[in-house]
């Protein structure tokens, strides 16, 4: 038996016709979670303001300063990524922060940064990075050991109390 519904990509708030099909949804009488990448903060406001959000999971790539190289850009400018942690903050809307952790990417040094950069997160998970041949990257990507992925999360707790970890 369902009772939510979750809106996943990519990137789902890219598609057009997205308020119109949420709103189908909760006419079913479903609450919907949206997996988010923070870039579109205006689009996220539009579908809290219509109700038609019940839950958000906001993917942070990495810190400030290596948010461009991870997402595979030239240049990006993480202010954005606040603007929609501000608004989610601001309307009530429950919402958790996720990280993969991928050893090209990340260290205790850049995750202890991210961690302060987004404080205070009540919701927030170290994912562990799953090798697949789906990638599109240059570069070879590998995953932590689960005994790294803990320490890493000891770092991470430092600053946000409620992280844990998946995968």
């Amino acid at each position: 038996v369902l009772d939510a519904v979750c809106i996943t990509g990519g990137e789902p708030l890219l598609q057009p016709d997205l308020a119109p099909f949420l709103q189908s949804v909760k006419n079913l009488g479903y609450l919907i979670k949206v997996d988010h990448n923070a870039s579109m903060p205006d689009r996220l406001a539009a579908l809290i303001e219509k109700g038609l959000v019940d839950y958000v999971a906001i993917d942070i790539k990495n810190e400030p300063n290596s948010y461009a190289e991870t997402v595979g850009l030239e240049s990006f400018d993480p202010a954005v990524i606040l603007r929609c942690l501000d608004l989610l903050r601001e309307t009530n809307t429950p919402f958790e922060c996720r990280t993969t952790v991928v050893k090209e990417f990340h260290d205790s040094t850049k995750l202890h940064q991210l961690a302060a950069w987004i404080y205070p997160c009540e919701r927030y998970f170290l994912q562990k990075f799953s090798t697949n041949n789906d990638i599109l990257s240059s570069k070879t990507l590998t995953a932590y050991s689960d005994e790294e992925m803990d320490k890493l999360l000891s770092v991470v707790s430092e600053i946000l109390l409620f992280a844990s970890k998946r995968g």
